[in-house]
């Protein structure tokens, strides 16, 4: 994975590319199994590289569609990346108390997550 960085960013839009560059990993189908941010890097972010990474740059998957969807609009240039965070819940084949999810963050269960759905269920 590249890390964010505004002078490689500036590099790549004054060559003309457009759009929005996927450096995430790929959705699971269930969305009752886990919760996904998304991470959306422009030239008006305020940090790159590692720091760019803070909760606070996270978005919702409802919430970075519509930024995507902006950006091509605009004719602008962004990168994206993604971070997915297991659910709890009776819907879920996870164990918490798994060594595996010892230092996991949890994600609430489905039907309990504030954040609006988008086509195919995600939250």
């Amino acid at each position: 994975m590249q890390l964010p960085s505004f002078a490689r960013l500036r590099l790549h839009k004054k060559m003309g590319s457009t759009g929005v560059g996927f450096q995430g990993g790929f959705i699971h189908p269930r969305p009752e199994f886990y919760k996904y941010y998304f991470y959306l890097f422009t030239e008006d972010s305020h940090e790159e590289g590692e720091a760019f990474f803070r909760k606070e740059n996270r978005l919702c998957i409802h919430e970075y569609l519509k930024r995507k969807a902006e950006i091509y609009e605009r004719g602008d240039l962004g990168w994206s990346y993604n971070v997915r965070l297991p659910r709890r819940g009776p819907a879920t084949p996870f164990d918490e108390n798994h060594h595996r999810w010892k230092d996991a963050e949890w994600a609430p269960p489905l039907e309990e997550d504030p954040d609006p759905p988008v086509e195919g269920g995600h939250r």
